[in-house]
C-alpha cells in the first residue's frame, strides 16, 4: 500500500492523494445521490451500484481485474451487496430485508 500524489501539477498547499491498494487500480463512478458504492473486503470486490440497481449494478474483482455488469428490480435502497463465491448468487440487502437472487450462469 502506497500513498500518491495524483496531481505534481498542483502548486496549492491542498494536493489531492489516494491510498493505492495495489499496482491495478479500479475504476468506478463516483458516489452521488443516484450511485452507491460498496467494498466487500473477503473477496476484495467493488459493487457500483445506480438507481438501486435498475440502473445497473457493476462489479470490478480486484484479484482478477474482470467485471461482471447486471441489473435487478428496484425494491428500495442497497444497504449491502455481496457475491457467493462461485458469484452466481448475489446477495442484496435492502433496509431490514435481505434479498438473493440466482443469477444465470453466463458462457
Amino acid at each position: 500500500m502506497a500513498l500518491v500524489n495524483l496531481d505534481d501539477n498542483n502548486t496549492s498547499n491542498q494536493k489531492p492523494y489516494c491510498v493505492q491498494l495495489s499496482s491495478s487500480p479500479v475504476y468506478f463512478d463516483p458516489v452521488t445521490s443516484n450511485v452507491s458504492v460498496f467494498f466487500d473486503d473477503a473477496s476484495q470486490q467493488v459493487f457500483a451500484v445506480r438507481s438501486n440497481g435498475v440502473g445497473g449494478i457493476i462489479m470490478f474483482d480486484g484479484c482478477t481485474g474482470q467485471s461482471t455488469s447486471f441489473r435487478v428490480e428496484d425494491k428500495g435502497d442497497i444497504a449491502a451487496v455481496r457475491f457467493s463465491p462461485n458469484q452466481q448468487i448475489l446477495a442484496l440487502q435492502r433496509a431490514q430485508r435481505l434479498g438473493l437472487h440466482q443469477l444465470s450462469k453466463r458462457c
